[in-house]
């Protein structure tokens, strides 16, 4: 749900002989500051260019559209400027490749304090895992906030999608690696140059 959901096991709970996962209510708790989802789904109305996803895709802290690429860019900035500078709220809008046959984007709108990033390093944390352990791997645009100055290390698919590619050339760094097989074998490969397998 793009950093915007946590769950764990519940040791204390099983059904059918597995462990139970619960929604972790302090990551909850964190991004429900400045948010208001039927203020955000009702101002997008506005934009008859958005196709709603379908309801499996909508979450308590994210609402996602599809939109063709030529129109993502504005409609991305006069939603952001409405929510934020009229409504007061505090979020971010994220835009990424999508397969669907007509609309070639993705336009997710979270709380401000909801990526991958933020959510991988609360987990870390709570967890009490080094950063020196902890790598991230992805292959879309809103895999970015895993990388985007992050102390963590990065693992990028070579099967990747344009608009990470393309971000991690504009965006050199050590601590990130660009893998020269696809899939997991990928993820194995940046493991192996982190020295981390």
């Amino acid at each position: 749900a793009v950093g915007t959901e946590i769950y764990q096991y519940d040791h204390n709970n099983h059904h059918n002989g597995k462990e139970e996962l619960v929604l972790d209510w302090e990551w909850s708790k964190h991004l429900s500051r400045d948010w208001d989802r039927e203020l955000v789904v009702a101002t997008a109305v506005n934009f008859p260019s958005l196709k709603p996803q379908p309801e499996s895709e909508q979450r308590p802290f994210k609402v996602s559209y599809f939109v063709q690429e030529e129109k993502a860019v504005q409609i991305a900035l006069e939603l952001e400027n409405f929510l934020v500078q009229e409504a007061k709220l505090d979020i971010q809008i994220i835009c990424s490749h999508s397969d669907h046959q007509e609309y070639n984007r993705n336009l997710d709108i979270l709380p401000s304090s909801a990526n991958k990033g933020m959510a991988m390093t609360f987990v870390r944390e709570k967890l009490g895992i080094d950063v020196e352990k902890t790598v991230a791997c992805g292959d879309s645009g809103n895999d970015i906030a895993l990388f985007a100055n992050r102390q963590e290390k990065g693992i990028i698919v070579a099967n990747a999608k344009r608009e990470l590619l393309d971000w991690h050339n504009n965006n050199p760094s050590g601590n990130r690696y660009l893998a020269k097989t696809s899939f997991a074998d990928s993820i194995a490969e940046g493991l192996r140059y982190f020295n981390l397998l």
